[in-house]
């Protein structure tokens, strides 16, 4: 079973306090492409079948995070996921990425 299948992620109704958690299996995982430990900067790309869709930078440090490209193309493969949701696992996994090297 290749990783992009096997790997899953948990979200939680943003929205909502009411503690309802959803489980999705993504079949379309972001790939940490640049970690800068020392300057807190983590790069990671969303592709499908070898073609890059989205690109977001994580700046901890200026605690920004941009994104270029868009996931309109290949919507219905990473259902029910959204753009936005990508990018909130990225700059979640980027915090993570970093506080664990300082460790």
């Amino acid at each position: 079973m290749s990783d992009a299948v096997s790997r899953c992620h948990f979200f939680a109704n943003k929205k909502s306090n009411t503690g309802w958690t959803e489980f999705a299996q993504t079949k379309v995982v972001p790939e940490y492409v640049a970690i800068d430990k020392t300057g807190k900067q983590v790069t990671a790309i969303v592709k499908y079948e070898g073609k890059v869709y989205l690109t977001v930078i994580v700046d901890l440090a200026r605690n920004t995070v941009k994104a270029e490209g868009s996931l309109k193309k290949i919507k219905k493969v990473i259902q029910p996921f959204t753009k936005q949701r990508y990018i909130d696992i990225i700059e979640e996994e980027a915090r993570f990425l970093v506080s664990d090297s300082e460790a």
